[in-house]
């Protein structure tokens, strides 16, 4: 088996860079301290950027936070691609697309989902946990009317979840971890049998290979263009993608056939790697919505990785849907918890890590 890609931290925008960012266009954030690291939680977008060590981010970030005159000329231009973590709604074809027809070329992001009005409110000048939320009127483009939702979102820290393992002692002083948790709260204002999800994204720099424990046989499609074998392997208890940026692609896994945990391992270089985990409830019973524009009626998809070709930016997406809310005999209000587990250090201690956590390794 081929060793994953390596590739070196340099390039990347660091949290000081954000800070004069947003500064200087007076955006307002929060920073918490997670556990070695730490995050930042922009009102613009409902972003969180991170996780930190030692204000390096382990997610990607825009280039356009290099450059304090850029970053400004593009926001106030509608730029809303900046990295880190977001929350999108589902379904896809619902929100953002008017051609079915014509995916790509008809794809239009609603500005009240993103960046969208969000309220940034912390109980204090050195905040522990801080709470986004807004109300989004959207136009639905599979079908006439207006959809009216809340969303809510607490983000605190998380524990290492690592930190009763036996086995995790002989590598913690090797590795720092930062963890985070976002409860989010979606809430269909005027229920009409159409179905929305909360739908977390979280982007990841090229280089690296995204891991998804399954169960043997797992079943995923193509949401775009067919995948070739250059980028993923589907193995007995593995789906791995190797992010390049190299090519556009996505794909959609079901939910009945992974568990819910999966995560991102990138080579740092001089022997340091890094490690992204997430967690969330995965519900094979849910009526998860999402579909492929060539698919109509084939549903069941909990998990969906998306790859950039470099157009945007060359990043990776490792993407997850929250149950659903609004649909003929369902609740209009659900709560979701997305958790992040990060890990930086000796690329030894984080492989094993990795193992710990997914029972799966980076190669």
């Amino acid at each position: 088996m081929a060793e994953p890609p390596r590739a070196e931290t340099g390039g990347l925008p660091g949290l000081e860079q954000i800070r004069r960012c947003f500064a200087a266009r007076g955006m307002l954030y929060a920073e918490l301290r997670c556990g070695a690291g730490m995050v930042l939680a922009s009102a613009f977008g409902g972003r969180i950027f991170g996780p930190f060590f030692d204000g390096e981010s382990l997610s990607w970030l825009s280039p356009l936070f290099e450059d304090g005159e850029r970053f400004r000329a593009a926001i106030d231009s509608g730029a809303w691609n900046l990295g880190g973590d977001r929350i999108w709604l589902a379904p896809e074809l619902r929100y953002n697309v008017r051609d079915r027809a014509r995916f790509l070329e008809s794809y239009d992001l609603p500005r009240s989902v993103d960046p969208g009005t969000y309220r940034l409110a912390t109980p204090g000048p050195v905040p522990e946990r801080c709470r986004l939320e807004q109300v989004m009127e959207l136009q639905a483009c599979d079908t006439p009317g207006v959809k009216k939702l809340r969303l809510e979102r607490l983000i605190q820290p998380a524990a290492d979840p690592l930190r009763d393992v036996a086995r995790y002692r002989q590598i913690r002083d090797r590795l720092s971890f930062c963890g985070y948790e976002q409860v989010v709260t979606l809430t269909d204002l005027e229920p009409d049998g159409r179905e929305s999800q909360a739908w977390s994204i979280t982007q990841v720099p090229p280089g690296g290979v995204i891991l998804v424990p399954v169960v043997p046989g797992a079943e995923y499609q193509d949401h775009l263009e067919p995948m070739d074998e250059e980028h993923l392997e589907l193995h007995s208890n593995r789906l791995l993608v190797r992010a390049k940026g190299d090519r556009k692609f996505k794909i959609e896994l079901k939910a009945a056939h992974h568990f819910g945990r999966y995560g991102y391992f990138r080579s740092l270089g001089a022997g340091r790697a890094g490690l992204l985990v997430k967690l969330f409830f995965n519900n094979p019973s849910a009526e998860y919505a999402m579909e492929a524009p060539h698919r109509p009626g084939v549903r069941g998809y909990s998990l969906d990785i998306y790859h950039d070709d470099g157009g945007m930016g060359g990043f990776a997406e490792i993407e997850c849907h929250g149950q659903p809310v609004g649909y003929p005999g369902g609740a209009a209000r659900s709560v979701d918890q997305f958790l992040t587990w990060a890990y930086r250090g000796e690329e030894t201690a984080v492989r094993e890590a990795c193992g710990q956590l997914l029972g799966v390794n980076p190669e």
